[in-house]
């Protein structure tokens, strides 16, 4: 298994100078703190590999296909799928990363993922590459409800990627009421203490 982590802006340490987005510090947040103790605590687990970039993005090859993934804050600009997608510019985004030193010239990136924005849609660009964008699982939490969105539907994407297809099937697993559901206490106990 291979477990490929990227940081964003909810982990980041904002004891730091910059108190921004920038890309310096994400690996200086609290996400890649866990990442780390992750990789360490399952080390005896010669099947599970992590992947730890000290970058805002990583590029890695699933199926022979070259995968884009970072959160979203940073580098790659898609907008907000609840509001406005502006396909023309991230199909730029792509076509720079595509001529860009970070992949080789005879490949080009298949599919791009990105969270951040809380909607979830998928997207085909028109130069072939596939535009990911996760929802979220937090729900209508505090800073949701501060800037005025008091209710969505919690969603992770989920696809699989063949050696044909760097896309084949798509699932949209929503979660919402999921809190409701007393069977899927059995599988997590709940945590009943205080932060």
């Amino acid at each position: 298994m291979r477990v490929v982590c990227t940081t964003g802006n909810h982990g980041r340490n904002v004891g730091k100078a910059d108190k921004g987005r920038a890309t310096t510090h994400k690996w200086d947040s609290y996400e890649h703190m866990i990442y780390l103790s992750l990789r360490e605590i399952l080390k005896k687990h010669t099947n599970i590999e992590f992947i730890i970039p000290e970058s805002p993005l990583i590029i890695y090859k699933v199926q022979g296909h070259n995968i884009v993934q970072t959160h979203g804050d940073t580098v790659i600009n898609v907008g907000n799928p609840g509001k406005s997608l502006n396909m023309n510019s991230i199909n730029n985004q792509i076509n720079q990363l595509n001529s860009s030193d970070l992949i080789s010239p005879d490949e080009k990136i298949a599919v791009v993922c990105v969270g951040h924005v809380h909607t979830a849609t998928t997207q085909i660009l028109t130069n072939g590459c596939f535009a990911m964008i996760n929802g979220c699982l937090s729900g209508t939490d505090p800073f949701a409800q501060s800037i005025g969105i008091f209710s969505n539907n919690p969603t992770q994407v989920i696809f699989e990627a063949t050696e044909k297809y760097a896309v084949g099937d798509i699932r949209y697993v929503q979660v919402k009421g999921a809190d409701n559901q007393s069977r899927l206490d059995a599988i997590i106990k709940p945590f009943q203490g205080k932060l």
